[in-house]
């Protein structure tokens, strides 16, 4: 539970409705381990404020986290000899490399987008917890 004032701060994977039909998003789906329940922003947001949650921010990080995927794997691929890795550590680095440009791609179509979500607990109110 929080206090009231607590502050709760998400980052988290978002659809966006009016994309969620793109092939990107299919893709970057089914290469998840689990199926993922995705939200829309207006779900957090409704949610959060149900529970007792004052959502003071909610800002789209889409650009930024995409620039940070593709900065990191530069960076990797800068440091490191790919092609001097043993085959079972080398197939991982694939997997997780083909995972990330999935998701670039998801991002970069609008179907997927990422949040910050910072919210606090209303002054006198409480927030409501599940179970």
């Amino acid at each position: 539970g929080l206090k009231p004032r607590g502050q709760l701060l998400l980052y988290e994977y978002v659809i966006n409705p009016d994309a969620a039909d793109r092939p990107e998003l299919a893709a970057w789906i089914e290469a998840q381990p689990y199926r993922p329940s995705l939200w829309t922003l207006r779900q957090y947001t409704d949610c959060l404020s149900s529970l007792g949650f004052e959502v003071r921010i909610a800002e789209d990080t889409t650009a930024t986290s995409r620039i940070h995927t593709i900065k990191g794997w530069d960076a990797l691929l800068r440091r490191i000899d790919l092609r001097k890795l043993p085959r079972q550590h080398l197939l991982p680095v694939i997997d997780e490399a083909e995972q990330s440009m999935r998701t670039v791609a998801a991002l970069e179509c609008g179907a997927l987008k990422t949040y910050r979500l910072y919210a606090i607990a209303t002054i006198g109110g409480r927030v409501r917890t599940s179970g």
